[in-house]
């Protein structure tokens, strides 16, 4: 409907010429540093936690539209390619642990939220491709779809926002912009 792909392979045997998957799976391992300070977890826990993890890291737009009818912004993320459907966006930590009886799952929990908060922080700015201090690239424009960082986001949720202002300064750069 009006969208159109490129798509790009490269081998899977040569990760060194590509650069954008070796910057996320750096900041996936960054996040991962220093978790499980709790204690030790089992095989079956740790298992637990890196697909909990995986799931967050995947929930990451990586396209956006604007839906023109609905006044929303619906995007794509690696969750969608991989299991063919759009996974279920949440705040895991809804669940009832008070009544819980496990502690151990409420562990796993805490260290989730522990990775997503050290994930979000890193991921942000490196989501969008950056330009080189000597390469003049696009500035963000009226229109844009911009992924609006917030320190109290829960986990998996990633506010969307379209810019509807944009102001440059006196070199022509845009520094400030207005997002609904």
């Amino acid at each position: 409907h009006g969208t159109e792909w490129s798509w790009k392979f490269h081998p899977a045997n040569s990760t060194h010429r590509n650069g954008a998957a070796e910057e996320a799976v750096r900041v996936v391992k960054k996040a991962l540093l220093n978790l499980g300070g709790e204690g030790i977890f089992t095989q079956g826990e740790f298992q637990t936690f890196l697909y909990m993890a995986a799931n967050l890291a995947n929930e990451r737009p990586i396209d956006a539209r604007t839906q023109s009818r609905e006044n929303c912004i619906q995007y794509i993320t690696p969750n969608s390619l991989l299991l063919g459907r759009a996974s279920s966006r949440g705040d895991p930590g809804d669940f009832d642990f008070a009544g819980y009886p496990y502690k151990r799952l409420r562990i796993i929990q805490g260290e989730i939220t522990n990775f997503w908060e050290k994930w979000s922080q890193l991921a942000g700015p490196n989501l969008f491709v950056r330009s080189k201090w000597h390469t003049k690239q696009r500035n963000v424009a009226v229109g844009d779809i911009v992924w609006v960082a917030d320190q109290n986001a829960l986990s998996c949720q990633y506010k969307m926002g379209k810019v509807i202002g944009a102001n440059a300064d006196s070199k022509g750069v845009v520094r400030d912009v207005d997002v609904r």
